[in-house]
Parts: structure tokens; C-alpha cells; sequence
């Protein structure tokens, strides 16, 4: 059974948000799965939709690495911009794949329409003084579960009307890879989010404080960086470390922490 563990990184105090107009603290939650090694030929066939988004992925890095002035390296630079002013919440649950967690199962007439309930719960790891996170991350669904579910439907109406660009030969039609692209990432999120929904239900998430956790803020906070917010950017790779996160979940965070900035300053929810 694959491992998973979420960990909530609050961003900013209650006090805090609510000054700006928002009714709950930024909090970036790094959904982590960790799959079990494969063997044979379970290892020799990952699946398809493994296999197109490692060949998107690494189809992406190759533009980044473009001579200067290409058409690609141009194209790379202007889709990093783009990532920058998507909600860091959709990059986090986008990331979460409920495929490699624990089932639900369906009770009917007090027997299982599959297994025995499961026993095994997630983890999640938080500073101490995060007092309420399940409280939070409910809170924090019941917005995103229907915000999700409209950006894949209106993504997805929108990809067919870019078809008109694939006249042009040499250039990818990008407007409907970047359509398809948003219309899966909110996929996704859509699903992940509705997936913990579920776990949060059939009480599947259990809290655990963190002293290691604790050490990065007390640190923060005496470091007297930005007051707005409590985790710095200099401690992001001291979390990453304590974790074994992956160097996305690095540039994501740093993405939250810039986006929390702007949000604060711009005022009232999104």
C-alpha cells in the first residue's frame, strides 16, 4: 500500500487574513504520495496517462533549455509567468493522486459492497500552534470542490474553439495545449479535492504536531522577516529537506508565498 501524508504549512494568522478580508488563514497543504517500488513488468509498463504527462513534462523542461530568442525558450519564459497567477491551492491538489490512497468503501445494509473498512489513516503533520487544520482543510474544500469542477467544464468547452490556429504549420497549436492542460489540472484538483472530502467524512486524517516544524517558525519569527506572513522563503528548502519533497513542491511553495503577498495587499477574497 502506497504511503501518503499531508503537511500544512500556514502562510499567514487568522488576524491576518481577516485585516485583508479573507474569513480564513492561508495555509499551503503539500498532498505527498510515496508509490511502492514496481518490479517486473509492472515496471516495464507504467500507464498511459503516466507516460503523457512525463513526456509533457519533459517536452516542457526542453523548451527552458532553448538557445536564446527561440520561439520555445520565449514560450517556456511566458507559461512560467502563467503558473506564477495560477492558485496555489489548484498546483497543490493538482499534485494529490487518489488512486494511490486508501479506498472508500460503501456500506450498505451494514456490509461492505467491496472490502472491510479500511484501518490505516493519512497523516497530517502541522506547526503546533495550528491548532484547528481539519477544521481548516474542510473549510478550504468546500470552496475548491465546485471552483474546480466549473474550470473543467468551462476549460474543456473552451479547447475545441482553438481549433482555427492549427492552420499554422510550424508552430504547435498552443492555445489548445494550454486549454487541454488547464482543463486537466483542474481535473485534478477536482478530483483530489473531492477525494479528501472523503477522507475528512470517514475520519481518514489524523493530526500530528511537529517539533521539527515548529523549529522552522520559531526561526522564521526571529529572523524578523515579512511580519504579514510566517514562513519565509529562506526556510522553504529547510522544509523541503525536512520532508524529502520533491523541487516542485519547492517552487510551489515559493509561488504561495509571493501569491499570499499580493492577496493581502489587494484585499477581499478571490
Amino acid at each position: 500500500m502506497p504511503g501518503q501524508r499531508i503537511i500544512a504549512l500556514p502562510l499567514t494568522t487568522l488576524r491576518v487574513a481577516q485585516r485583508s478580508g479573507f474569513p480564513i488563514p492561508f495555509v499551503y497543504y503539500h498532498l505527498q504520495t510515496t508509490a511502492p517500488p514496481t518490479s517486473g513488468e509492472d515496471a516495464k509498463q507504467p500507464g498511459i496517462l503516466k507516460r503523457v504527462t512525463e513526456k509533457a513534462a519533459s517536452t516542457w523542461a526542453s523548451f527552458g533549455k532553448a538557445p536564446e530568442g527561440n520561439w520555445r525558450l520565449r514560450t517556456f519564459r511566458y507559461g512560467e509567468r502563467i503558473m506564477d497567477r495560477i492558485d496555489f491551492e489548484e498546483l497543490a491538489l493538482k499534485s494529490f493522486d487518489p488512486a494511490m490512497g486508501p479506498r472508500i468503501t460503501k456500506v450498505i445494509n451494514g456490509e461492505s459492497s467491496e472490502e472491510k473498512k479500511l484501518e490505516e489513516k493519512i497523516t497530517l503533520f502541522h506547526p503546533t500552534e495550528f491548532g484547528a487544520p481539519l477544521g481548516h482543510l474542510k473549510s478550504l474544500l468546500e470552496k475548491r470542490t465546485p471552483l474546480h469542477r466549473r474550470g473543467f467544464y468551462t476549460w474543456l468547452g473552451i479547447a475545441p474553439l482553438t481549433a482555427p490556429f492549427m492552420i499554422v504549420p510550424i508552430i504547435p497549436n498552443l492555445p489548445f495545449f494550454f486549454s487541454a492542460w488547464r482543463s486537466w489540472s483542474h481535473y485534478r484538483a477536482w478530483k483530489s479535492s473531492e477525494h479528501i472530502e472523503e477522507l475528512l467524512e470517514h475520519d481518514l486524517i489524523e493530526t500530528q504536531p511537529s517539533k521539527e516544524l515548529d523549529a522552522i517558525y520559531e526561526s522564521t519569527q526571529s529572523e524578523g522577516t515579512d511580519a504579514s506572513v510566517l514562513l519565509s522563503a529562506a526556510k522553504v528548502p529547510d522544509v523541503v529537506s525536512l520532508f524529502g519533497l520533491p523541487e516542485t513542491a519547492s517552487a510551489d511553495l515559493l509561488r504561495a508565498l509571493e501569491q499570499v503577498k499580493l492577496r493581502l495587499k489587494g484585499g477581499s477574497e478571490k
